[in-house]
């Protein structure tokens, strides 16, 4: 007999908001009574730039926060995306954070402070038995105790642009967190020094920006995961020190970008990690050469190393995805045999004809891969980009000795056409789109992108039918969802992209040499679609009372 079911429902909550974690989660078990309660803990999410006219949103928040005090119900997520400043909001949103703060059963918080609006942190829940995740943008913490601070289960804590959150603050947070599990840095000018211990359940780090830092050390056997970013300054890389010795046996995934150090340093930094699985190496601009020795490395992203030569090697036999973008080689010396996946991005402007014979060489050794699909952009910030785009084959290599000296973007990536498509159109802004090849490639590319415009046409007619609009013109009943892309594609003659004069088109000039070189390479076999993309403004509902979320936008 479920004796829960029984009681009333006031006296119902006071019982659950007594028990233990772990006995809730025993007693939901056997209470309907109780899940229809815990779904009473609804989130709250306000996002001020989707609110129009802003008095509407400070409304809004003033009418929610009511009914939340009247019905006396709790809250168990919490986000807070503000714009712009706006001094009439400021008690409001204290307000809305002390309840938050006090409530029984708070596990995440949220709050996002954009652009130069600043929001203090008194009242933020910095002592709390039940939070497990806080993420705070923008916010000041000067008036914030190390003596209150106490999360004893948060998991995951992001600190961004947080300008007053210094060394001692710092070392404070850590202390009072002894569950973290992920750990944030972004933006936050005041820290100079970084010190981890003591967090034996720490599985990832992450800073990123802090212009000031000067030294990183982290002593968790736990840690799986570091990231750093560092920061420029005057056209400098600014210097840092980062110390990972006790992390050397448990460190999978490695992220470094930006960074002044020499090759020699880095070398012998990324030998420590003997079960290193993830590499990723971006803009270290005074690296010339380095050879990597990882026997359980699985995946190498390196980009923007401009100054890294032919002498690298990447020693790393069970290397299975490959991603090279723009650094002074296409590629570097790595074992092929075992590559499931490659990506190369580079500008064919920059290279020579070896240079390209060096490419041609690396993808006969990746034959075995095959699927590969090539894309060549000529950029257009203004108007849109013009992409070619077809298979990979040896006689390519012929036309883009024709085009070296052309501006010319080259994203290659070995994929079905259906992905192929997916992310040609993330990286690019398409204007127009050239499907170069023989009968069964270009049709195949062909109906990827036919099928792929529909598909988005389609969830984007759907979200209208589904949301409908209220009466001050919001989607309503949106749980949490956002409206699609609207695109058209139109097919257009070859012969009249050749007969555009230089008047009608600023990049004219590449364009036709390019396009001519192609028709020749496929015989004419070329399909000219037109691309017309519209965005719906992202007007969603003000609250989801269906799926029990408090939603503004």
């Amino acid at each position: 007999m479920d004796l829960i079911s029984e009681l009333p429902e006031s006296l119902v909550h006071h019982i659950l908001d007594s028990l233990p974690t772990k006995d809730v989660v025993r007693t939901s078990c056997l209470s309907k009574t109780w899940r229809r309660i815990r779904s009473s803990y609804p989130t709250v999410n306000f996002i001020q730039r989707y609110f129009h006219p802003p008095n509407v949103f400070q409304e809004f928040m003033k009418h929610s926060l009511q009914s939340f005090i009247t019905n006396k119900s709790g809250v168990e997520r919490f986000k807070l995306c503000m714009a712009h400043n706006d001094p009439e909001l400021n008690c409001l949103i204290n307000q809305w954070i002390n309840y938050v703060a006090n409530c029984c059963r708070v596990e995440e918080v949220n709050i996002n402070m954009k652009e130069n609006t600043r929001l203090s942190a008194i009242g933020m829940p910095f002592a709390s038995n039940t939070l497990i995740k806080l993420h705070l943008c923008g916010c000041d913490l000067l008036d914030i105790k190390p003596s209150i601070i106490n999360l004893p289960h948060l998991r995951k804590l992001v600190m961004k642009d947080i300008m007053d959150l210094d060394d001692t603050l710092v070392e404070n947070l850590i202390l009072g967190c002894p569950l973290l599990e992920d750990l944030q840095f972004e933006l936050c000018d005041k820290l100079t020094r970084l010190q981890v211990s003591n967090l034996n359940s720490i599985k990832k780090i992450s800073v990123r920006y802090c212009h000031r830092l000067q030294s990183v050390e982290v002593r968790a056997p736990s840690l799986e995961s570091f990231a750093f970013r560092g920061f420029i300054e005057m056209g400098v890389v600014e210097k840092c020190e980062i110390d990972l010795a006790a992390c050397e046996t448990t460190l999978k995934d490695l992220n470094l970008s930006i960074m002044n150090v020499t090759s020699d340093w880095l070398q012998h930094f990324i030998s420590k990690f003997v079960c290193l699985e993830s590499l990723f190496l971006f803009w270290i601009p005074y690296l010339e050469t380095i050879k990597i020795s990882s026997p359980k490395l699985k995946k190498f992203d390196i980009g923007q190393c401009l100054e890294l030569g032919e002498a690298t090697v990447v020693d790393a036999p069970l290397v299975h995805a490959l991603n090279c973008s723009y650094n002074k080689l296409p590629f570097y010396n790595i074992s092929a045999s075992n590559l499931e996946g490659v990506e190369l991005n580079f500008t064919l402007g920059d290279h020579d004809d070896v240079w390209l014979n060096t490419l041609r060489d690396f993808f006969k050794k990746t034959i075995h891969i095959q699927n590969f699909k090539v894309a060549v952009i000529l950029r257009n910030r203004e108007e849109g980009d013009r992409v070619i785009t077809h298979e990979l084959t040896d006689s390519v290599f012929v036309v883009w000795q024709q085009l070296k000296y052309w501006n010319l973007d080259v994203f290659i990536l070995s994929a079905t056409p259906e992905h192929w498509i997916q992310d040609l159109l993330e990286v690019c802004r398409c204007k127009k789109m050239c499907i170069a090849g023989y009968e069964n490639s270009s049709g195949d590319i062909l109906r990827a992108l036919e099928e792929e415009l529909s598909k988005r046409n389609m969830e984007a007619a759907a979200d209208r039918e589904e949301f409908g609009k209220d009466g001050n013109g919001l989607y309503k009943n949106c749980k949490g969802r956002g409206l699609q892309r609207l695109v058209e594609a139109g097919r257009t003659n070859l012969a009249q992209e050749n007969e555009l004069k230089e008047e009608d088109e600023e990049d004219i000039t590449c364009w036709i040499p390019l396009l001519k070189a192609y028709q020749t390479l496929y015989n004419n076999n070329i399909i000219c679609v037109d691309l017309k993309r519209e965005w719906e403004p992202l007007s969603r509902c003000r609250g989801c009372l269906n799926c029990m979320e408090w939603k503004c936008y």
